[in-house]
């Protein structure tokens, strides 16, 4: 449990990293409801294939036909996804049976939203912000 909030942490912060102060990228207007029907998607498409493959990433979760609805929106350049101008990470373990996703935006204090094997949604805020 505690390595898998070290992990979640981790992918947070890098991705905090790598999406706060692009230069030249003007901020997507962003709505957490966008990102809670993406995140039931992956839900739904990784529980849906699961059985016969154990859970897969984002190339091959994208082809599924549970993600129709928000599929065309994610956007794969070699290893970077987004979703709506927001920083997409979908990690399965190598065993694939079990994954983390969090949706992050590039904004400081905008919404992040997340979810795991568990079907469990979470958003949240940096602390301070509004």
């Amino acid at each position: 449990m505690r390595a898998a909030i070290v992990g979640s942490f981790a992918i947070v912060t890098i991705t905090l990293m790598a999406t706060h102060g692009v230069v030249g990228q003007e901020p997507v207007p962003y709505d957490a409801r966008a990102g809670v029907r993406l995140m039931r998607a992956i839900n739904t498409a990784e529980n849906a294939g699961r059985r016969n493959d154990g859970y897969v990433a984002i190339e091959r979760l994208l082809t599924h036909p549970m993600m129709g609805g928000v599929a065309q929106s994610v956007v794969l350049d070699g290893h970077d996804a987004t979703y709506l101008g927001q920083s997409l990470r979908l990690v399965v373990s190598g065993d694939g049976q079990h994954y983390q996703a969090a949706l992050v935006p590039p904004s400081e204090c905008g919404v992040a939203v997340f979810t795991d094997e568990r079907g469990l949604i979470f958003t949240g805020k940096v602390i301070g912000c509004p």
